[in-house]
């Protein structure tokens, strides 16, 4: 046997996750530092955490929480956390046996999907689907079962039979929901919760994994409903929730779970071995605060921290909406009922997208400065999609960024879609009207 000849050599194509391709929204965020753009991508609010959070941080620091903890969350926060979800929930929970404090929210998507999915097993959720649930499928030696979400008459449906098909494989071990979804905006009902459920009731072999961390984002008057309060679903299923996506703090890395001791107790074998244990002064604090993010008297008019930022984000997509409908490009805006983002149609944009951006994936001009690293896929039938061609474009020539639909589906997937990108909703005012000004000229 020939002995490797280096260590790269001795590595095989790709260690453990089955693609090695950069994200998306990595090429976009090198995008938007190397061409000046303003950014409507990433789904990272560009707002300060309430001030209460902030103080109880510098407290928590100060009175001398800043070594390791408690691996599975500090006390004080599963406490608050059972006591606050409880009542959510509709049951008591027991805040050191059914809830476990995750490096944030994908921290728990990591704990529970390797907990759950072994080598050659699937992962089922709706797609277009947040991306992550893809790699921590492949990273466990699994793989990605989509089942596609289509715009009918302006909602997002998805047919039961697919779900059902899906969920009744013997592989398929574990169930991604996500309400509000990304990146869609769509915001399931309690029927469709139901009828979920019912298909679940005869595949008892599946776990279901609910990403709620934009449950306190809904628009219109509607109101969040946790999977797992819906049939019989609390005895199968693990809610997720953020701290980062409820308090505008992404990079303090909080998020919690809640479930049976008998499911939650597998995530935390996986948990104590990935991250052991992580931000103390952070879990500290939003111990601290996760019961005032719903008190009125945030602001002047008396409304609470969460329902200013509801009223933000809601106040963004109007405004949003209302202005790529006023715009020569000839986008369509998608309804959008709750969460992060707004999707647009760009059908109609085929045309005007110069020839570089679909033709190949090296696309910037030479200007003497180093290339960025490229997100290389494409379509099945080997084409660049529409969406990355125009999210390029935009960002290139334009100076704005934005994500592309296709990036949120499997690179198999036979039902990709790239008719549509996805715009921020979650940045201040300034920002947004700054960001759609630009767009405003993007065809003078």
């Amino acid at each position: 046997m020939q002995a490797a000849t280096s260590l790269q050599d001795s590595l095989g194509e790709h260690p453990q996750k089955l693609s090695d391709n950069i994200a998306v929204w990595s090429e976009m965020k090198d995008l938007m530092v190397k061409y000046n753009c303003l950014s409507l991508g990433e789904g990272a609010p560009n707002l300060m955490p309430p001030q209460f959070l902030i103080d109880d941080m510098t407290a928590a620091m100060q009175a001398g929480h800043n070594q390791y903890t408690r691996t599975f969350g500090v006390p004080a926060l599963v406490n608050k956390i059972a006591a606050v979800y409880g009542p959510k929930l509709g049951r008591e929970i027991n805040a050191m046996k059914e809830v476990l404090v995750t490096q944030g929210a994908n921290g728990a998507l990591c704990a529970f999907i390797n907990a759950f999915c072994n080598k050659g097993e699937q992962v089922v959720s709706f797609e277009p689907m947040f991306p992550l649930y893809l790699d921590h499928a492949e990273f466990c030696g699994g793989s990605m079962l989509g089942v596609p979400l289509n715009l009918v008459d302006g909602i997002w449906k998805f047919d039961p039979e697919q779900l059902r098909a899906a969920l009744s494989k013997p592989t398929s071990k574990v169930f991604v929901f996500n309400t509000p979804h990304n990146p869609t905006g769509k915001v399931f009902t309690v029927e469709e919760m139901q009828q979920i459920s019912d298909i679940l009731d005869d595949c008892p072999h599946v776990l279901v994994l609910s990403d709620e961390v934009y449950d306190f984002a809904t628009f219109d008057g509607r109101t969040h409903t946790s999977f797992a309060t819906v049939g019989n679903n609390w005895d199968r299923t693990i809610s997720i929730f953020s701290g980062g996506k409820l308090f505008n703090a992404t990079g303090w890395k909080i998020g919690w779970t809640i479930g049976p001791e008998k499911l939650i107790h597998h995530g935390c074998i996986i948990a104590n071995t990935v991250f052991y244990c992580f931000n103390t002064p952070g879990q500290v604090a939003v111990a601290t605060s996760l019961d005032r993010h719903e008190k009125p008297g945030y602001n002047e008019a008396g409304n609470s921290f969460v329902e200013d930022t509801r009223a933000l984000f809601e106040s963004n997509r109007d405004f949003l909406k209302q202005s790529l409908t006023e715009m020569a490009m000839p986008w369509t805006p998608v309804l959008v009922e709750g969460g992060y983002f707004l999707m647009a149609d760009i059908t109609a944009c085929v045309d005007l997208i110069p020839e570089k951006y679909k033709t190949t994936h090296e696309y910037e001009p030479e200007d003497g400065r180093a290339p960025i690293a490229k997100y290389r896929l494409n379509m099945p039938d080997g084409r660049i999609p529409l969406d990355l061609a125009f999210c390029r474009w935009m960002a290139i020539e334009k100076g704005v960024t934005m994500m592309p639909n296709s990036f949120f589906y499997h690179k198999s997937s036979p039902t990709m879609n790239d008719q549509y990108v996805r715009l921020a909703i979650c940045k201040d005012r300034q920002s947004t009207e700054a960001a759609a000004a630009r767009l405003r000229t993007a065809l003078d």
